[in-house]
């Protein structure tokens, strides 16, 4: 680890030393893949890539004509867990938090004049394991074509406090005129030793026990999209950007007067449950840590689209996919522990939202910043419908050398297919060019009507617990995201003779 810091305090020095070529800060976020491998005695289990989410920064420093090296920050979530042949769909337990520091080199060739350009990449990724110390467990139940099943697995990540990653990647570049830059990233990360390893144990009709392992060393997929711009314009371009201020502040006010935009943008969102008035032993962890706590916060993306229809008032709509996660946690020895965490690709909410802004221009020396307060509501939609996913087991918590036994029976129901909620926020946007505005918005959901429950109880010391965790679409969330302002041309009214 000390070796990996000071080859990254040796990388950073570049930035010193190159000050003359172009130092470039960007952000990055996008979906990601998890790969295990599988080791099944029987045939019934099946080892799909398991979907996720990061988001990141990078800065980076060019050392040569085309060569450019480049570090930052990334945080995200690894997600597995047994996953059965015959259901259509993927489900995965949240297992590590994952923190990582790149070093990455890159080649960067022209592909189409100075506006497209395509950088291959290699690097070492310093990973650090934010559940070291922890363990999981959990169970499932179900049945198909009339077979009854029952998956139990354990899972284990304290092998690595700290381990490292190998990357290789490639980018699409597209860059603006004002040398903004939009890119596309692929990017693989393998490991060269295990990280993570869930034992699993299933049986069918109460058959013979069959055993199988996920293994996993790091490996990953991410499809990121990100922004990024050479900052060292700041200092390398005073004379040119003094000379063009005048033209610039008059492209920001066409730019402020156009009347469309399309809007792309992601982010985390909190959920609020309602639980079961008088259940004091089952509650749902989420909404209860700090807004900024990332563990119980789910990814929401999408894009939207915006008119202008009367002076700075702004009618916006759009489609978003909601990931949703279920976790349910015990009041057991009056501690909230133990708990049962699941989330499947089938039960992730559709946003359409109908939002009504107002957006107000500060006056110089903030002509670039906006602020847009705005309320409107929100239509969720679902494709699950009905009891969409059952866990059940038997369950243990190990603290201070003591073991806690307890028998743990959820059942997940989609309820109605959609609500309406209301929802208002403020965004705050910043000009980065006449053609592309950076976003952030903070956004408060209220709804009343419930879309999904998960009926939770729990045997312990021969006692029964029971209680119920309702949605009802209230929420908070935090989206950053791009804004492309365009319009129409409109044809000159011909003179009348």
């Amino acid at each position: 680890m000390k070796k990996s810091l000071v080859f990254t305090f040796l990388i950073l020095t570049c930035f010193v030393v190159n000050a003359q070529k172009n130092t470039i800060v960007g952000f990055y976020f996008g979906p990601q893949a998890y790969k295990y491998v599988l080791y099944d005695e029987s045939t019934l289990l099946k080892n799909p890539l398991i979907p996720g989410g990061m988001f990141g920064f990078r800065l980076a420093q060019e050392i040569g004509e085309r060569i450019s090296v480049e570090t930052g920050y990334s945080r995200f979530t690894y997600y597995g867990g047994p996953n059965m042949k015959f259901n259509n769909w993927i489900s995965g337990s949240n297992l590590m938090i994952t923190h990582q520091i790149p070093i990455r080199f890159k080649y960067t060739f022209p592909v189409y004049k100075h506006k497209i350009s395509c950088s291959p990449h290699l690097g070492l990724v310093s990973s650090f394991n934010g559940d070291y110390g922890t363990e999981s467990w959990g169970s499932l139940g179900g049945s198909y074509e009339g077979n009854l099943y029952v998956v139990k697995h354990q899972d284990f990540t304290s092998f690595r406090k700290y381990f490292l990653l190998l990357e290789s990647g490639v980018d699409l570049n597209v860059t603006f005129k004002n040398d903004l830059i939009l890119s596309f990233d692929l990017n693989y990360q393998s490991g060269f030793a295990k990280v993570i390893e869930t034992d699993i144990s299933y049986s069918i009709n109460s058959g013979p026990e069959q055993k199988a392992a996920l293994l996993s060393n790091g490996e990953n997929f991410q499809f990121l999209i990100g922004m990024s711009y050479p900052v060292s314009n700041i200092w390398q371009k005073i004379p040119e950007r003094k000379a063009s201020k005048p033209q610039r502040s008059d492209k920001l006010d066409q730019s402020f007067n156009r009347r469309f935009y399309l809007k792309l943008s992601g982010g985390p969102i909190w959920r609020s449950f309602t639980e079961t008035p008088g259940t004091a032993n089952i509650h749902s962890k989420y909404g209860r840590y700090p807004f900024f706590y990332f563990k119980y916060a789910n990814f929401n993306f999408g894009l939207s689209a915006g008119y202008r229809f009367y002076r700075n008032f702004i009618f916006e709509t759009g489609v978003y996919t909601q990931y949703y996660s279920n976790f349910v946690s015990y009041n057991i020895n009056n501690e909230l522990s133990g708990g049962n965490g699941s989330r499947t690709g089938g039960s992730n909410l559709t946003e359409i939202p109908l939002r009504l802004k107002y957006k107000y221009h500060f006056p110089a020396p903030l002509k670039r910043f906006t602020v847009t307060p705005y309320f409107g509501l929100n239509i969720l939609g679902s494709r699950a419908t009905g009891n969409y996913d059952n866990n059940n087991g038997w369950r243990e918590i190990i603290s201070n050398e003591d073991t806690t036994t307890y028998y743990a029976d959820n059942s997940y129901f989609r309820t109605n297919s959609e609500i309406l909620t209301f929802t208002t926020g403020l965004g705050i946007e910043f000009n980065i060019s006449p053609n592309v505005i950076l976003t952030l918005d903070g956004e408060l959901t209220f709804g009343n009507k419930e879309i999904n429950k998960i009926e939770a109880s729990y045997l312990y010391n021969n006692k029964l617990y029971e209680g119920a965790l309702s949605f009802r679409g209230n929420s908070k969330s935090l989206m950053l995201g791009l804004k492309f302002p365009f319009d129409f041309n409109r044809s000159p009214k011909k003179a009348k003779n």
